[in-house]
């Protein structure tokens, strides 16, 4: 498989029912070990749980630089490399069209 032996990077990772999550599991299946991000960290740190003891998970805000560049330089001292990265951390606040502003 594509995913065999790689090392996937996932933001937004703690939903349970999120496309983050969905992803992991999913590349998880396929043989990839996934690293998880999120800003909820205990929530992200159950999802990796569930997922096996290779797999990681770390407390991240994606909106401040700073802490990014020092998550980035701790998961490589844990792992080799980053094979992939699904960007999915956001939030969706459900709004009729005539609410939506530009």
């Amino acid at each position: 498989m594509l995913l065999q032996d790689k090392i996937c990077l996932i933001t937004g990772a703690a939903s349970e029912r999120g496309i983050g999550r969905a992803c992991a599991h999913l590349f998880v299946e396929h043989g990839a070990t996934v690293v998880l991000l999120d800003l909820d960290g205990e929530a992200v740190a159950r999802t990796a749980q569930t997922l096996g003891p290779t797999h990681l998970s770390f407390e991240l805000d994606v909106s401040d630089r700073a802490a990014c560049r020092e998550v980035i330089a701790q998961v490589l001292t844990l792992v080799p490399r980053i094979d992939c990265l699904i960007n999915n951390a956001g939030i969706a606040q459900p709004l009729g069209t005539l609410e939506i502003e530009p």
